[in-house]
């Protein structure tokens, strides 16, 4: 009876949100355990919603809120309780939501529910591929690193304390990224000079990114296939990432900008992971890379340029960190009930005063 008592208090289920710039995702996750189960995704397009009240109506609207908890995490920096949300034009109130669906509610930053979701996805091999072995992986490693190339560039961190897991939150995807060879030092120059000051990592390891890199060969022209610049030249500025990658295996210059990238990602990843230390598990994350994980497998390009270091020692720490690429676009409904099951609600409904 015991043990059928403590089952029972260990399962909980949990609506969870998950807010980018591109999608909102909703779903029940049921927690057994240590085992967490996604039930029936719905998605929204974020740019077409209001609120996210907007969503949450629909979806709630079908649930008994009964003993219901709601965790959210959303692209953005969170000061008192509210997301202010990157590149979407609203809000996350967590409080204001709380009281509207009295319910308890839990609000992080994207990145903290993608942190929260690496301990539990790690050996998942249907969740998660390894890049790079390492020499440092263990049940017992102290500190998870994740960074996401999307939309935008997003890093995070977990740490693993001995009762529990502390989320560090950052807004590293806007820090700076250095070139690393004369073709980059170019690329940066003729950037610096454009915008007037020296860009961010996220203006080159993202999705827009890649439009940013091909920009300077574009005006350059130095393109072996006239008609292929002229191609990306006419093509929407939003839809030339996707056309590049679609090419890189046929266009020599695409492929140069996708290895570009791919570089720079594994730069900002190693700076990252030696700002943490090297006792480090990293997970890349993020459409662009969950999309093309098998073709950043199959070459060398992103080992090489993240174990690059002007000394031998680093060179060698560096080859011992294990990578892995999160190829499940919805390990962040994991995180943020992970999250929800160590931290409880950030905000709870407001008693109406009698």
């Amino acid at each position: 009876m015991l043990e059928m008592i403590l089952c029972i208090m260990q399962q909980k289920q949990i609506l969870c949100c998950d807010v980018g710039g591109t999608n909102t995702s909703i779903a029940l996750v049921r927690v057994e355990g240590d085992n967490y189960h996604i039930g029936d995704i719905q998605r929204f397009n974020t740019q077409s919603l209001e609120n996210l009240e907007q969503a949450l109506d629909i979806v709630i609207g079908n649930l008994d809120s009964a003993g219901l908890s709601l965790a959210c995490s959303g692209a953005g920096h969170i000061i008192n309780h509210v997301s202010h949300l990157s590149n979407v034009s609203w809000k996350i109130d967590a409080q204001k939501i709380a009281n509207h669906y009295k319910i308890p509610t839990l609000l992080i930053n994207d990145f903290s529910a993608l942190a929260y979701s690496l301990p539990i996805i790690k050996n998942n091999e249907q969740t998660v591929s390894q890049l790079q072995t390492g020499e440092y992986a263990s049940d017992n490693t102290p500190l998870y690193v994740v960074i996401g190339s999307g939309t935008g560039l997003g890093t995070g961190a977990l740490m693993h304390t001995k009762d529990s897991y502390v989320a560090i939150p950052s807004e590293g995807g806007h820090a700076d990224v250095i070139p690393m060879d004369e073709q980059t030092e170019a690329l940066f120059s003729y950037w610096r000079k454009k915008l007037g000051s020296p860009p961010g990592a996220e203006f080159f390891v993202s999705g827009p990114g890649i439009h940013n890199i091909s920009e300077y060969f574009i005006d350059s022209e130095s393109w072996d296939s006239q008609t292929m610049l002229e191609t990306i030249r006419n093509t929407d500025k939003n839809d030339r990432s996707k056309l590049i990658t679609t090419h890189m295996d046929s266009d020599p210059q695409c492929k140069n900008i996708w290895d570009i990238f791919l570089k720079l990602l594994a730069r900002f990843t190693a700076t990252t992971c030696m700002f943490f230390g090297l006792h480090v598990h990293a997970f890349l994350a993020g459409g662009i890379i969950a999309k093309h994980a098998q073709t950043i497998k199959s070459s060398s390009v992103f080992q090489d340029a993240f174990c690059e270091n002007y000394t031998e020692l680093f060179r060698t720490f560096l080859k011992k960190i294990p990578i892995s690429i999160i190829t499940d676009y919805n390990v962040s409904l994991i995180g943020v009930a992970h999250a929800y099951m160590h931290m409880g609600a950030s905000v709870l409904p407001d008693i109406p005063k009698k």
